[in-house]
């Protein structure tokens, strides 16, 4: 390392012009640098330094530490990697006071000096130019150094400051335990000035990990998050009513399959014309021997509606008198039919309170019937044979009893002939464990393996047998919406949704989940059926404008306006008013669900289920461009119009807000009167007569 009397030296034998080499240019640059000019500045040293012998100056310059010897006379003082040490600092003079230093630790090895008789250092170097080179080096070093720890600096104080704006502004969130499905919602409160809070496993199991949010999650340690996307579950009690969160406590009223049930039997004292109304199957909760009693009853009372349906069906085609020709099933099943469902509509009409009771039908009628039934419906048994007239008089009767049983016969269009029903795990989700079955010992055995009797654990529901198809493919439709309030109600419905396909040709033969169930989660699992048509979408999902252009081809346009879209909105409002009493309300929550709808034949829309959090994640291309946008319209609902009701609310609109007075103090069964009790007056006893 060049010492302050080999710069001389050598900048004497430059003005003599001894040398012209190249080296000695490097010299006259290092003596034009402010590197050089401080180091060469008379200013006192701010503390001292011992290594062995050896005593060194130390002085801060621009954020650096700059070590060196005491005395500059003395070339022997001076060695090839000692003179010059930096040390960079990460605090101010003021935030940490100077600790004692070794010349080991800061990045340089001293090298070995011999001492004199006198006690002084001799150094192995007598080169100046070479001792300059290494110089200009160090020096370099130097400059290159206090640039970076400048920058690091710089990049530091926009961080904390960054940190303060956000605490301060109370503009902290935090996404569950995993971010990667919710991306838009974080870019989306990021351009907002928000920051995010994460947890330790959150930042290891990232990809996207950075030294940056390590910092700011630990400045964000002790600081709660003020605004919440909650993916599995929270704890409302270790959270501040302050605090914006994407859930409302206890939420599973209307999204858990027998609460919806529920929900929707007590449904007509929510109905209002033309703003909520409640189309979904016949749906029975089994939880006691009583419940699977009344699906029993049902079951039987389904299939005797169908049996008239196809009576009706193959009278009225041409193939009729084949159809009751040289078979095995009596035609007493007819009559039999035809009588269960005339004692229905009376018990609906109340004409049974005053009539006599008949003999009841005996268990094993009923297994009779529904064993012919089976053979008829499932595996193309034929009547035996008939006479036309009695065949008419079949028909004419068959067709009477439908006509006064349809109004009380929810779907009664759409419900088929087939007697399919549901079988549902009431706790799984996406698809799993759901099964399509006819046989009433197969549906039994199934429940009362599964369920034991205990709350929720299954329900059974009627299958649509004629949904709407396009090019004989099954599909539904997967439709969100906000509520953002719980008292007064608030809902706001996406303008847009998209339906998802089965991979397979429709059909009530073959009872797979490939064919009925169209959950992406199930579909994704089977190939497509090479036969069916090429003008389905290969990943199996639409876009609403997409599904919009096929009824604009087979000259349907205005169902879309007229029958489809307001369906999906009365049937959202219908499940969500009927669920209201149950719902608990909080300040600064909000939830977005997802409703699946089925289309019948007859275009109107059928409430499936709704689900809690529903899938936001780019599973197909459809997906990846409506979830992206509905999550961002989502944050302009609860941030941007909270604080200016003109905000834009993306695609996003008011579908109901109530109109309400002062909060109710009982929600339903809990309903109760307090008080005390009225005591009358004693009479005085001088007023008493004698």
């Amino acid at each position: 390392m060049l010492s302050h009397h080999g710069l001389k030296r050598s900048k004497k034998r430059k003005s003599n012009s001894v040398t012209t080499n190249s080296k000695v240019k490097k010299i006259s640059n290092i003596l034009e640098t402010q590197a050089i000019e401080d180091y060469k500045s008379e200013t006192e040293p701010e503390f001292k330094i011992h290594s062995g012998v050896h005593e060194y100056n130390v002085k801060r310059l621009s954020g650096v530490f700059v070590v060196k010897p005491c005395s500059f006379g003395s070339t022997g003082l001076l060695t090839k990697k000692s003179s010059t040490v930096v040390m960079k600092s990460s605090k101010t003079e003021e935030e940490r006071p100077p600790k004692k230093l070794s010349t080991s630790v800061v990045g340089y090895k001293s090298q070995k000096t011999n001492l004199n008789s006198h006690g002084k250092c001799i150094s192995h170097e007598t080169n100046p130019i070479q001792r300059a080179s290494t110089h200009h080096s160090m020096t370099k070093y130097i400059m290159k150094e206090d640039q970076n720890t400048s920058n690091t600096n710089k990049k530091c104080r926009e961080l904390l400051n960054l940190v303060h704006q956000a605490i301060k502004m109370q503009k902290i969130f935090s996404i569950g335990n995993s971010r990667r499905a919710f991306s838009p919602i974080r870019k989306a409160l990021k351009a907002r000035g928000w920051i995010e809070k994460c947890s330790a496993e959150v930042l290891v199991e990232e990809d996207t990990h950075t030294k940056t949010s390590e910092i700011i999650n630990r400045l964000l340690k002790e600081c709660d998050a003020n605004f919440i996307w909650v993916i599995n579950s929270i704890d409302f009690g270790s959270v501040r009513d302050s605090t914006i969160v994407s859930r409302f406590p206890k939420s599973n009223h209307f999204t858990t399959k027998v609460g919806l049930c529920s929900f929707l039997d007590e449904f007509h004292w929510f109905y209002e014309p033309n703003i909520s109304k409640a189309v979904a199957p016949r749906t029975f909760k089994i939880v006691t021997e009583e419940d699977i009693d009344n699906f029993i009853k049902e079951f039987g009372l389904t299939a005797c509606v169908a049996l008239l349906k196809i009576i009706v069906n193959q009278v009225t085609t041409a193939e009729s008198d084949h159809f009751f020709r040289n078979g095995k099933v009596p035609v007493s099943v007819v009559d039999f039919a035809n009588a269960q469902c005339s004692e229905y509509i009376q018990h609906r009409q109340h004409d049974d309170i005053d009539r006599q009771e008949s003999s009841p039908t005996t268990a094993k009628d009923w297994t009779d019937f529904l064993t012919w039934f089976s053979r008829l419906a499932h595996e193309d048994e034929k009547f035996q044979t008939t006479s036309y007239p009695m065949i008419q008089a079949l028909y004419t009767m068959s067709k009477i009893t439908l006509k006064n049983i349809e109004p009380y016969w929810p779907l009664f269009e759409v419900e088929g002939w087939k007697n399919l029903w549901v079988v549902k795990p009431a706790a799984e989700f996406c698809g799993r464990g759901v099964k399509v079955m006819r046989n009433l010992e197969d549906i039994i055995c199934n429940v009362e393996a599964a369920t034991d009797f205990r709350m929720g654990r299954h329900i059974v529901q009627k299958y649509i047998e004629r949904p709407l198809l396009i090019y004989n493919t099954k599909f539904d439709i997967r439709q969100w919406f906000l509520v953002t309030s719980v008292y007064p109600l608030t809902i706001w419905f996406y303008k847009e949704c998209y339906l998802r396909f089965s991979s397979q040709p429709f059909s009530l033969v073959n009872l797979h989940e490939s064919i009925h169930l169209t959950n992406n989660a199930i579909q994704r699992n089977y190939s497509n059926n090479r036969h069916r048509d090429p003008k389905l979408p290969h990943e199996n999902m639409w876009h609403s404008s997409k599904f919009q252009d096929y009824l604009n081809e087979i000259g349907e346009t205005d169902k879309w306006r007229t029958v489809i879209l307001p369906g999906m909105k009365q049937g959202i409002v219908g499940a969500v008013l009927a669920s209201q009493d149950d719902m608990i309300d909080r300040a600064n929550s909000f939830e977005l669900y997802g409703a699946d709808f089925l289309l019948g034949i007859d275009y109107i829309p059928i409430l499936l289920e709704i689900n809690m959090g529903p899938a936001m994640y780019a599973s197909t291309k459809v997906t990846g461009d409506i979830c992206k946008r509905g999550l961002e319209d989502v944050i302009k609902v609860v941030l941007d119009r909270k604080h200016n009701w003109r905000a834009d609310t993306g695609k996003f609109e008011i579908l109901y807000r109530q109109e309400m007075g002062p909060k109710q103090h009982h929600v339903g069964l809990d309903l109760m009167i307090s008080g005390s009790k009225i005591i009358p007056e004693k009479r005085n006893a001088l007023s008493r007569k004698p």
